[in-house]
């Protein structure tokens, strides 16, 4: 879940969509804005982790009515004292606290 420095969640924009929360997927795929029990999910892209797994590329695709639109998002990765996943880069500081 997105989540300002002192924990209220918040929604960034980023490429197609507003970012409240970004689920990972072993198979390299993610989604955005997914509910702890949602069942049926939209995924958006596929992720990459690039040098030494300091970085992160998100290749999206979205179908707008019949417009194909595509978006690359490259995104540093750090954690910080409080254990939350910040993903920056010279657009967006985005950090995200772990939903269990």
């Amino acid at each position: 879940m997105a989540v300002t420095e002192d924990g209220h969640q918040v929604a960034a924009e980023w490429g197609f969509t507003y970012e409240g929360s970004i689920k990972f997927y072993p198979d390299h795929s993610f989604a955005e804005n997914v509910g702890v029990n949602t069942t049926n999910v939209f995924k958006l892209g596929t992720w990459e982790l690039k040098n030494n797994n300091r970085s992160i590329i998100f290749y999206s695709v979205m179908n707008d009515s019949g417009t194909i639109k595509k978006d690359t998002t490259e995104f540093n990765i750090s954690i910080d004292l409080m254990g939350k996943l910040i993903l920056q880069n010279s657009q967006n500081l985005i950090r995200h606290k772990r939903i269990e």
